[in-house]
This record gives C-alpha cells, structure tokens and sequence, in this order.
C-alpha cells in the first residue's frame, strides 16, 4: 500500500484526502501544530461538501511536532506559499530516501525551494483549477470542478508521479500529466495574479471582474505586464490569459477569491509569491511592473488595516 502524508490540511489537503481515500488509500494528515490538531479533533476531524452532500474523512489525524515520525512515500504539501519552508524542512524528516514531494501552492517559489532540497527527480508541481472554499478548520466545500494538471521539471520522469495520479483520478478528480508544468504554473500565475487582487480591493466575487468595467481593465493591465515577463523568459503558456481568466471567473462567479478570503479572516495572503513574484522577474529582467507593484502594495496594506480593526 502507498504510503502518502498530506501536511496542511486545508481546502487543497482535505480535496486530495478525499480523492485518495476514495481510490483506497488512507492519507495521514498532518496540521501545523498540536493546538490546530487538538481543534479538530475536537470538532470531529475534516469534512467535505460536495453538491450539497457531506463527506467525513477517514484520514488519519497528526501534526507537525508529534512524535509520529512515520516514513512516506509521497507527501503532498498543501499549506499557504508563506509556509511552504518550514512545511518541507519537516518533511523531509519523514520522507522515504527515493520519496516524492507535491507541491500545491498558488504562484512561485515552493516548487523552485523543494528542487533545492531534494533535487528536480524527488519534486513535481499541481497546478488546480477547481474552486474550493474552506468554512472552518475542518469544512471545505466544491463549488467549482476544474482540473489538476502535474508534472516535474526532471528530465528523468519520477514514477511515483503516475501512481499519484492514478489515484487521484480513480478517486474522482480530473487530473492530468503535463511535461511541460511551467506551462500551466505560469499561466494560473497571471490569471490568479489578476483576480486576486481585483476582487481584494473591490471586495466582491469573481464576477465583479466581468460586471465592472474598471476592475475587467485593472485585470487586464495585470496581466499584460506578467505577459512580457513570460515573452522575456521564453515560457510558452498553456493557454490564452485573458480569456482563461474570463473563463474562470465566469465559471466561479459567485466565488469569494482565496485572497479575499484571506483579508476577510484577518490571515496573511499569498501576495508575494503572485503579483510579489511578477515583481520579482520585471526587476530581473528590466521590466517595469508599476500594476503588480502597486497591487502588492495595496494587498499587503489592507492586510495590516484588517488586522488592526480586528
């Protein structure tokens, strides 16, 4: 039997405990400390909600500082970018010496970390695109079925990636392998970079993006600095931007953003590692960015208001 840990528990975590145990595997998940382990224990473990249906988990329940040091064979690592280091310097205490880690963060940098660790054979990336909200600590729900697509910038193909695969697609999600992941981390990168921080500052769903003219033309202008970045580094995206943008945000229109949820629940976002990251690249490649720029600065503002009106 497979021996796979999620660590992070959140909306991705429980959606990818939920496949795996559907296709037969029991999961062990591992939330970040005792205190958040002991919560939801106490509040009956995870839950997901799929068309209106609630499914409990089976999933075995840890955390990060237990003295469950347990070996896996792949470990997927479902926390928040800012996270991510830390999450993957206890992982590899109890990964398998020929294990795989998952990374399935939004924007850039957890994937490019991982590969410092444990080299580009041992890692691979899932870019998602379905649409989950989490409630609580241990209730998410689907609101949106996208698709998952993975892959690993290895030249040598891990096994390991087609055996988490399988699982997770005869578990009832739709995922596909891709050889070419940049591809597909780039392209979520510009959409998400656009409809994060719109529906942050607007504080509206998704569809305030195709209802409001000023939000639509403050997307687009995001987008198009992310675009010349990606022409720079020669990167050939996996699909149209702009219209995968609208396509989602059509598709999601009634969706709180994971940014806005964040600001919402006073919670750090993941600002840096989205438009922060396109940022980063302008600068290194000369490239203005004043768009991103601004909104980073904007984001990262109204995350200290939240916090201080808390």
């Amino acid at each position: 039997m497979m021996r796979i840990a999620i660590i992070g528990p959140g909306a991705i975590g429980i959606l990818f405990a939920y496949a795996l145990e559907r296709s037969g595997i029991i999961p062990t998940l591992y939330y970040r400390n005792k205190n958040r382990y002991l919560d939801a224990i106490e509040e009956g473990g995870p839950r997901i909600k799929i068309r209106g249906r609630v499914y409990p988990l089976k999933a075995k329940l840890s955390y990060i500082e237990s003295d469950d040091k347990s070996i896996y064979d792949i470990i997927i690592i479902a926390t928040k970018a800012y996270d991510f280091e830390k999450a993957l310097e206890e992982t590899v205490k109890i990964l398998d010496e020929n294990g795989l880690v998952l990374s399935v963060q939004n924007g850039l940098g957890s994937l490019e970390k991982a590969e410092e660790y444990l080299g580009s054979v041992r890692t691979a990336s899932a870019v998602i695109t379905y649409g989950v909200t989490r409630h609580s600590l241990t209730d998410i729900e689907i609101k949106g079925f996208g698709e998952i697509y993975i892959g690993q910038r290895s030249v040598e193909e891990n096994p390991l990636i087609k055996i988490i695969i399988k699982n997770l697609v005869k578990g009832g999600l739709n995922v596909k392998y891709v050889d070419d992941i940049d591809s597909y981390r780039w392209l979520k990168l510009l959409i998400n970079s656009a409809i994060g921080p719109v529906t942050a500052i607007f504080r509206k769903e998704n569809k305030v993006i195709i209802e409001l003219d000023e939000a639509k033309k403050i997307a687009y202008s995001i987008i198009d600095e992310g675009i010349k970045i990606v022409d720079k580094i020669g990167i050939e995206l996996a699909g149209d931007p702009y219209k995968e943008m609208i396509n989602i945000v059509k598709k999601t229109s009634m969706n709180i953003s994971s940014m806005l949820q964040d600001i919402l629940s006073h919670k750090k976002t993941e600002i840096d590692y989205i438009n922060g990251a396109i940022v980063k690249y302008g600068v290194k490649y000369n490239i203005p960015t004043p768009i991103n720029n601004l909104m980073l600065y904007i984001v990262k503002g109204l995350g200290k208001i939240e916090k201080k009106d808390d």
